[in-house]
């Protein structure tokens, strides 16, 4: 990677530290809430749907916020919501199901205004020569860490009784919060000079590129709440113990980081199509083959053929967001349009959660929906694939 400046040097620290952090938190999250509140599915996607809803909300408060107050600023509020969210959960620790509502719009507000404020500064301060490689590398920090992370995890719950390892994991991820908003010292901020318009730029007609972004946003979203949901569930569904979900984990994220660096040093923008044909079939043969056979030898084998594609998969459609939302009007509204592929990702992050909900409702055995959702998974890439490849082309820097 090209040498990168002071600000984005920093915003790639404070990238893996937010990924680091959320990694350690969320990958049981899930089943720390089903465990606290007797198995109760609907009200985990309950919380996911208005974590998701005020996450939107956020997004467009950021664009009023910004003429005021500092983006670097306006990311701290964000980590600082962030880790009062988890303070809440350590704090409540049984006695979530009363206050499901603020912690939904605690961890939304938090998660808003943070992905609001790095996807502006990364707009503005990373080279779009250095997009493909810097979301690289963020990824491969990210799968680094998840590579021992989730294993330590996994043996810390089984260690402690009751909840006492949840707690121990969540304030480490506070802490990591605490050292990220720091770290923000280290970056330029600046206020927007003019309101960026959102919504205007949500319904701007006659582009490909943008008709494409918005298409890319939303199977991203729906992909990334169904995923989020149902992977560690029916993990613990088949396992039984928290510990054999941090190891699995861990092992897709030891193949990750291998498959990352290799990507890393062989990326080139105009290889994109071939790249992603393969994602888009080694994605889907491996949530097939999940749906078909859900069984713990099976898990393990898509474990690490999603790990050895996964950020090849995120490197190549970051990079066609960022790309296609600075192609639709150029340098003057490309953080408006950033801004606002928000929307229909956090509309296919709601679809997922509500299909999901749909369908673990209709079946008595939970099972069976995980294997339905596996499937449309597998679906998102084959139907982004066919699309660029129709629609836009796949862009060279």
């Amino acid at each position: 990677m090209n040498k990168l400046s002071t600000d984005s040097f920093y915003l790639l620290v404070i990238s893996m530290l937010f990924a680091t952090s959320m990694i350690t938190a969320t990958t049981f999250i899930n089943v720390f809430i089903m465990r606290s509140t007797d198995n109760n599915v609907s009200l985990i996607i309950g919380r996911s749907i208005l974590d998701f809803s005020v996450l939107l909300i956020t997004f467009v408060s950021g664009t009023k916020l910004l003429r005021y107050i500092k983006i670097t600023n306006i990311m701290r509020i964000g980590l600082l919501a962030i880790s009062i969210y988890y303070i809440l959960i350590i704090v409540l620790q049984n006695h979530i199901t009363a206050f499901i509502i603020p912690l939904g719009i605690f961890s939304g507000l938090g998660s808003g205004l943070y992905w609001f404020s790095t996807n502006i500064l990364l707009m503005e301060h990373v080279k779009p020569k250095q997009q493909g490689k810097f979301f690289s590398y963020r990824q491969t920090a990210g799968f680094a860490f998840a590579v021992l992370i989730p294993f330590l995890s996994g043996i810390f719950i089984t260690l402690f009784h009751d909840l006492t390892g949840y707690y121990i994991l969540f304030g480490i991820s506070i802490s990591l919060f605490i050292i990220a908003a720091i770290l923000l010292q280290k970056i330029s901020g600046f206020k927007a000079h003019h309101e960026i318009k959102v919504l205007e730029a949500l319904f701007y007609r006659g582009s490909s590129s943008w008709a494409a972004c918005k298409l890319l946003a939303f199977m991203a979203g729906l992909r990334e709440s169904i995923i989020g949901f149902t992977t560690v569930l029916f993990v613990f569904l088949i396992f039984q113990s928290e510990f054999y979900i941090g190891t699995l984990t861990s092992l897709s994220a030891f193949v990750g980081v291998i498959s990352s660096l290799i990507f890393a040093r062989i990326f080139n923008p105009k290889k994109r199509r071939n790249y992603y044909f393969l994602v888009a079939v080694i994605s889907l043969s491996m949530y097939v083959l999940q749906a078909v056979f859900p069984y713990p030898y099976v898990i393990v084998i898509v474990m690490i053929g999603l790990g050895i594609v996964a950020n090849w998969g995120s490197t190549i459609m970051q990079t066609m967001l960022y790309q296609l939302a600075f192609k639709t009007r150029g340098e003057e509204h490309k953080n408006a349009f950033l801004v606002s592929s928000e929307f229909p990702m956090a509309a296919g992050r709601i679809l997922g959660l509500v299909i999901a909900l749909g369908l673990t409702q209709a079946f008595t055995e939970q099972l069976s929906a995980y294997r339905i959702l596996f499937v449309v998974v597998g679906c998102t890439f084959v139907i982004e694939y066919l699309y660029v490849n129709r629609k836009v082309g796949w862009l060279s820097e």
